[in-house]
């Protein structure tokens, strides 16, 4: 929820501190790594079986990403001219993972449980 809100904060002002920036674009490229990192997050989580174990990787490959593209001006400039239908693409895929991942632990609950 608080993500939410911050996206929607963020999605309401900075197209008015910087006009050539479109509220779509900003959203698109918000939703995409959160359904990514979201989908790739649960999945080691139930595969681990460790909450702790799987935030440790997810915060490890999300800082990797983050510092590769803001060190690098060439990834930046390619990620503007990839196509909208790609990032579309990659949030359904994303989301069908997710939803897959959400479904099986609903369905066996006690394989996702671990040992205590």
């Amino acid at each position: 929820m608080f993500n939410l809100f911050l996206n929607l904060l963020f999605t309401a002002t900075l197209p008015m501190l910087i006009p050539s920036l479109f509220i779509w674009k900003l959203m698109l490229y918000w939703l995409t790594p959160f359904t990514v990192v979201a989908a790739f997050t649960f999945y080691i989580a139930n595969r681990l079986r460790n909450g702790y174990a799987a935030a440790a990787v997810a915060l490890a490959v999300w800082l990797s990403v983050v510092l590769s593209v803001a060190g690098s001006p060439v990834i930046r400039e390619w990620l503007e001219r990839v196509q909208v239908l790609y990032f579309v693409l990659l949030i359904l895929i994303s989301s069908v993972f997710l939803l897959r991942q959400v479904f099986l632990l609903v369905k066996h609950p006690l394989q996702f449980a671990g040992k205590h």
